[in-house]
C-alpha cells in the first residue's frame, strides 16, 4: 500500500509518519519518521505548525495489532517479540 497524505487532524495513535509539511528542525523530534504513540506527540506536531502528514499504512499499527483490551502492541521485526507501547 502506498504512502498516504492526510490532514494533521486525522492523525491518530498507531500511525507511522514518514514525512511532514514542515521542517523537522521546527519540531522537537529527533527522527524523520516515527510511530505515533500518544496524543502528546500529535499536539506537539500541531503546535509545530504541521498541517499535512504522510503516513506509511504498512508500518502503522492497526486494530489487528492490539490485544483484547486495546493495548497497542509494537512488533519488533528483528526479534519478532511484541513490545507494549505506553
Amino acid at each position: 500500500m502506498p504512502s498516504q497524505e492526510l490532514p494533521i487532524e486525522e492523525l491518530t495513535i498507531g500511525m507511522f509518519i514518514t514525512k511532514l509539511d514542515v521542517s523537522w528542525l521546527k519540531t522537537p523530534f529527533f527522527k524523520h519518521s516515527m510511530l505515533i504513540e500518544n496524543e502528546m506527540q500529535i499536539e506537539t506536531l500541531k503546535n509545530s505548525g504541521a498541517k499535512i502528514v504522510t503516513i506509511d499504512p504498512e508500518k502503522s499499527i492497526t486494530k489487528q495489532n492490539t490485544d483484547e483490551v486495546g493495548t497497542v502492541v509494537n512488533f519488533n521485526k528483528k526479534s519478532l517479540r511484541p513490545t507494549l507501547l505506553r
